[in-house]
């Protein structure tokens, strides 16, 4: 029962973690899109979407996503 509740922890770290991932990665490509991003737009996106991230996703898939957050 307990590694049952380990695998469910890591299973909604992983989804909470992935999601905001994604929606991180979308707003930076929408971002680079622009035809003349401004640097100050792109990087008040970039850093409000390491914050968000930093707050939010939590758990054992963290340090995982967190290395792919850096790229």
């Amino acid at each position: 029962a307990f590694k049952n509740a380990i695998l469910a922890n890591e299973y909604q770290s992983s989804k909470l973690c992935e999601a905001l991932y994604i929606s991180c990665e979308d707003k930076m490509d929408q971002l680079q899109v622009l035809r003349l991003p401004s640097m100050a737009k792109f990087n008040a996106g970039f850093l409000q979407c390491n914050r968000s991230f930093q707050d939010e996703c939590v758990g054992p898939s963290k340090a995982n996503y967190e290395q792919r957050m850096a790229k």
